[in-house]
């Protein structure tokens, strides 16, 4: 991944929004429809993450699109 996208990007946000929302990446990967090592790769940035999986995860974990915006790096 390009290393200022990922600069951008607040994975610590994401997992502290899973964590308000007392979900484990069992049952996130789940409910977003993703394998726990597609969501590992993506949070590392090895991966990018998909606009379909952006938008499930806004889904699932009821982002503002504030908050959106903050993970994402928009």
């Amino acid at each position: 991944m390009h290393k200022k996208i990922l600069e951008k990007m607040d994975m610590d946000y994401l997992k502290y929004k899973m964590r308000k929302k007392d979900m484990i990446i069992e049952e996130f990967s789940h409910k977003i429809g993703m394998s726990k090592s597609s969501i590992y790769s993506r949070i590392k940035g090895e991966s990018q993450w998909k606009y379909e999986e952006m938008k499930n995860i806004k889904q699932v974990l009821d982002l503002t699109q504030e908050e959106f915006n903050k993970i994402f790096g928009f």
